[in-house]
């Protein structure tokens, strides 16, 4: 998702997506490490809902700041949810965590998730 507008940023951002499921941002230009404002909650697991958008069956919605680049995983999809598999279990998940932050915070996502900003969701084994 790039938002290259020198001032304006974007509450619920629409992206269309082919896959239905969860997302995470993986990648932030905003990021404290990258100079930027951290202005995103990488905790955050975005759902996509089932509606049509931009051409594609399903769409999230994001926050976008102004000047930012985000990058967004589906970690797990819809189907993968009803058949009671993950795409990705918690410890590869903060594996990649791990590469980008550090041990701390990967350590704190094999505990548990934020889930759109306040529900937790179970990652353990």
């Amino acid at each position: 998702m790039f938002n290259l507008h020198p001032s304006k940023s974007y509450t619920a951002y629409r992206i269309g997506t082919f896959w239905g499921g969860r997302y995470r941002c993986v990648l932030d230009s905003d990021d404290w490490s990258t100079g930027g404002h951290s202005r995103i909650d990488h905790k955050v697991v975005h759902e996509s809902t089932g509606e049509p958008w931009q051409e594609r069956p399903n769409f999230l919605e994001i926050y976008s700041p102004s000047r930012t680049v985000q990058v967004y995983h589906c970690f797990e999809t819809w189907e993968e949810i009803e058949a009671g598999k993950k795409a990705v279990s918690a410890e590869a998940t903060a594996e990649a965590v791990k590469i980008r932050e550090g041990d701390a915070l990967a350590d704190k996502l094999k505990t548990g998730l934020t889930v759109n900003g306040g529900e937790k969701a179970a990652t353990s084994k």
